[in-house]
């Protein structure tokens, strides 16, 4: 990369020229103008670092930035730029701003002025002390209904503290001694204290019983919802109303019935939620269904299979088949397992109910006795 001496120095020089320019001139509103010194001096300063690549790709503008360093006119004129720069800074200096003389203010117009000021404040201070007069009034005026006030309520605590003084007052035990009576307080709050801890305890243990009665009734609430639903489920499937796919004489009236097989297959995963745990397993045995149709058709000879029906067809139609009779299996030994857990929590639920009336039976017994 070659650099030219004399094109370097007087762009550069250009540029910083420029540079300072638009900085000396920074006090002006025309912000535009100083924008546009700052922006042409780093442009000249960037052609001039940038002249060997301008040189190969634009040398029109090379040649033009050669020419002009080589003109002695451009040396001169750099020159009175920057002369010209440097007496701008030095004439142009922010203007100081002169003092005032306030003794050069007219005498009648002080004057003036001082008597409007007078009339001005002696009119605020008789309109402020004739409001002070009325607002002490009436402050006045509410201390005395206040004291009152104040008295009749005082009557009404005294009654209300006479009150509370007899209401919180022991009596206490008959003693010949002091002591003797502070003995038999003392054996008295233990004995209140016990009997609040007792109670305490006791309604821990109602209220454990309770939740386990409230676990035990969702639980139970849950599983019978879940035999209706499943008892539902099993008496929507088609199955019985479908005939074998050997017997049907209207291919119409086939293709209903595998519409109908396969919008219940679709309906029982839909319902059990495939996100669940019986929905996973409804899923899976709709798959074994498939597979299992897949490789019996695999299997069997092709003398085995009905006559008059496509393989094709016989496949879509036996597969919906095959996974409504195996949901069915499904849904019924889930229903036996759920009528199974019911049965033991009604178990529970009739022994937690005997279990709380004995408690209740010895807690009142045992109220009693201490009693």
């Amino acid at each position: 990369m070659h650099y030219d001496i004399g094109t370097l120095s007087l762009w550069i020089g250009v540029g910083v020229a420029l540079m300072v320019g638009g900085i000396q001139a920074a006090g002006w509103r025309h912000r535009a103008v100083i924008l546009g010194l700052i922006g042409a001096g780093v442009l000249c300063i960037a052609a001039a670092i940038l002249w060997p690549l301008l040189a190969d790709f634009l040398p029109s503008v090379a040649s033009f930035m050669s020419r002009v360093a080589a003109s002695p006119n451009s040396w001169f004129t750099l020159g009175m730029f920057v002369v010209a720069v440097v007496l701008f800074t030095q004439l142009v200096k922010p203007a100081v701003p002169q003092s005032i003389d306030l003794a050069s203010l007219g005498r009648a117009d002080s004057e003036i002025r001082l008597q409007d000021s007078a009339k001005k404040f002696e009119s605020y201070t008789e309109s402020r002390f004739t409001g002070l007069d009325g607002g002490m009034q009436s402050i006045w005026q509410e201390i005395h209904s206040l004291k009152n006030e104040g008295a009749a309520q005082h009557e009404t605590f005294v009654a209300a503290i006479a009150n509370i003084q007899g209401q919180i007052a022991i009596d206490l035990p008959n003693a010949s001694t002091v002591a003797e009576a502070f003995r038999n307080l003392d054996e008295a709050v233990h004995l209140k204290v016990e009997r609040v801890h007792d109670e305490v305890k006791r309604l821990r243990e109602e209220l454990r019983s309770d939740d386990m009665d409230l676990i035990f009734l969702l639980n139970f609430a849950v599983d019978s919802v879940s035999i209706r639903f499943l008892d539902r489920i099993i008496s929507e499937n088609p199955l019985s109303r479908v005939k074998n796919v050997a017997q049907y004489d209207d291919p119409k009236e086939r293709e209903r019935d595998r519409l109908l097989l396969e919008k219940y297959v679709r309906d029982v995963l839909g319902w059990l939620r495939p996100n669940t745990h019986i929905g996973m397993m409804a899923t899976d045995v709709a798959k074994e269904g498939e597979s299992e149709v897949d490789s019996n058709l695999n299997n069997d000879p092709p003398d085995a299979r009905p006559a008059n029906v496509d393989p094709i067809v016989l496949r879509r139609f036996i597969i919906p088949q095959t996974q409504c009779a195996k949901l069915d299996l499904f849904l019924k030994w889930q229903r036996g397992q759920l009528a199974g857990e019911l049965t033991a929590q009604r178990d529970g639920l009739m022994q937690q109910q005997s279990a709380r009336k004995t408690a209740k039976t010895l807690s009142l017994l045992k109220a009693s006795s201490s009693s």
